[in-house]
């Protein structure tokens, strides 16, 4: 537990440190980062599709706002949670950029503290981007999930996979993605701004995150992204012909399972 507080001020001091520059920097200086953030979008929207309501969106580890803001324009109100108050400080102040009216945020840690909302009130929650290993013991939130979360909604979960090719393999070079996992710290080592920073994560295997769920909720799909994209260091998707091709075998390999090498594992679930 010390060690996981420690780590955690970490990833608290990178939060604060990469507030005013996160969205730009992620999309853009790591090839394999920025197709995972795509990738996630589309598979979002699918599921917004989907939901028979959309009165109230959930988003854990809402960072500046990038996916709130995007949501919005399906529900009635999106709501924002994360436990970086640098990072909401640059939320509200994109809100009033954009002039979206419908997006609140609020500075919660969601390892700790229940979800302000009433029992079966969201009809979607997003936590995407590793948002799922960020938790010592999923236990709880998953149960505060549960509770809050109406009989037909869904859930989009994203947890760091420890089976991931970029993870198994020694490499000779930096690959083109802006986190991995660092075996010998114990812990997710994140390149930003030229800097490097360890961040606390309990990274699984899709058979186990697979076991963790489905105490909880009913599995609608489990993929893994970017399997090959993440290996190769970024000098190589400057050409255009090799960008398509690895995004190619990327998304065919996303669901192959029995391989399972992308370093995101993502979940769709919802109420049993």
């Amino acid at each position: 537990m010390e060690k996981w507080a420690e780590l955690k001020q970490s990833h608290k001091n990178l939060s604060a440190a990469a507030a005013s520059t996160y969205d730009e920097i992620y999309h853009n200086s790591n090839h394999a980062t920025g197709i995972y953030m795509r990738y996630e979008e589309d598979l979002i929207h699918s599921i917004i599709d989907r939901l028979p309501g959309k009165s109230h969106a959930v988003v854990l580890g809402s960072g500046t706002g990038r996916e709130s803001f995007a949501m919005a324009r399906y529900f009635d109100r999106v709501t924002g949670l994360d436990f970086s108050p640098e990072m909401t400080e640059v939320a509200f102040k994109n809100q009033e950029k954009r002039k979206i009216q419908n997006t609140s945020f609020v500075t919660l840690d969601v390892e700790n503290d229940p979800l302000p909302f009433e029992n079966q009130s969201v009809d979607f929650i997003n936590s995407t981007f590793g948002m799922g290993s960020f938790v010592l013991n999923p236990a709880s939130l998953f149960l505060e999930i549960k509770r809050v979360l109406k009989k037909d909604g869904r859930v989009i979960f994203s947890f760091y996979n420890s089976q991931a090719f970029v993870n198994q393999l020694q490499l000779g070079w930096t690959p083109a993605i802006s986190s991995r996992l660092n075996h010998e710290e114990k812990a997710l080592e994140v390149q930003f701004g030229g800097q490097i920073y360890f961040v606390p994560v309990v990274p699984y295997s899709v058979t186990e995150i697979r076991g963790e769920l489905e105490r909880f909720f009913s599995i609608h799909s489990i993929t893994t992204f970017p399997s090959i994209s993440s290996i190769f260091p970024q000098e190589l998707f400057e050409n255009d012909r090799v960008r398509k091709l690895c995004l190619e075998a990327d998304l065919f390999l996303a669901g192959n399972l029995e391989l399972a090498g992308g370093p995101f594992i993502v979940a769709e679930v919802g109420n049993k």
